[in-house]
């Protein structure tokens, strides 16, 4: 039986195997395997699309949070906040104590004669506003970043990480994610591909700003900040019994009489 079904069986050797013509597989033809260059080319098109939507939502984020209009992302948005105008008013809307006044907060000058120095006062009431809200320093541009145009980049990713970082207190809304809404032209893109070349820099990474604040900031300290950030709004504006009333002001209060340093600690979250 095993040598009749032996028998049975057909042979298969490279002469009776007839390839099909049905299907031709892809990158049959070498030519049309794309090259090194090929995949250079979309990988550098994704970083500038990425970069072009981060823009687009720190660009609706700020507009939002300090009232202000800011030019399209395609013409000419990290330029315009050069002169720290907005982002100083920026800076009082998250930190409402801050008392500087805003260097040519109409825009005047900068309008008819351009950039002067004492634009760099507008950048430090910004930098200012981040650490009352205990933004971590890492995330801060230098003000030759924004004022020489050095970074603008570095700036984006500044305010994407001050957004998180707010809205996780509690105190402003989460920023958009607008990455496959967006749409923009190859000469936009082409644009847009020129000037990050121009700062000659890797384009830091959006998506491990969470990773980022998480390590630097705990739970614990995340609540302790927004208890800070709540009392001292209170006492500024007169409203002791909002301050008491506060979760976080208990959650530190009754964090305080856990310790030996009651006393301590207690005087130090008065001071703040």
């Amino acid at each position: 039986m095993a040598e009749t079904m032996s028998a049975e069986l057909p042979r298969i050797s490279a002469t009776n195997i007839t390839p099909s013509t049905d299907e031709i597989h892809v990158w049959t033809n070498v030519s049309e395997r794309p090259t090194g260059d090929d995949m250079d080319n979309e990988r550098e098109k994704s970083i500038v699309y990425n970069y072009l939507c981060r823009l687009e939502e720190a660009k609706r984020w700020v507009e939002a949070m300090s009232q202000s209009s800011l030019p399209a992302v395609t013409e000419g948005m990290e330029e315009s906040l050069a002169n720290g105008i907005v982002l100083a008013k920026l800076g009082k809307a998250i930190a409402p104590s801050i008392s500087n006044r805003i260097f040519d907060e109409n825009e005047e000058h900068y309008a008819s004669k351009g950039l002067h120095f004492r634009h760099t006062d507008n950048i430090n009431i910004f930098r200012d506003a981040m650490s009352k809200v205990s933004l971590p320093v890492s995330f801060y541009p230098e003000t030759t970043d924004i004022y020489d145009k050095k970074n603008l980049p570095r700036l984006i990713y500044c305010i994407h990480a001050l957004a998180m970082h707010l809205s996780k207190l509690g105190k402003a809304p989460k920023i958009d994610d607008l990455e496959g809404i967006l749409k923009f032209t190859e000469e936009e893109m082409s644009a847009m591909q020129m000037a990050l070349d121009g700062y000659g820099i890797k384009i830091p990474s959006f998506a491990k700003i969470g990773g980022i604040l998480a390590a630097e900031i705990s739970e614990d300290e995340a609540l302790h900040h927004a208890a800070i950030l709540r009392i001292n709004q209170a006492l500024d504006e007169e409203r002791p019994v909002i301050c008491l009333s506060h979760d976080g002001f208990i959650f530190r209060f009754a964090q305080c009489i856990r310790t030996n340093y009651f006393l301590y600690n207690f005087a130090s979250l008065i001071q703040e």
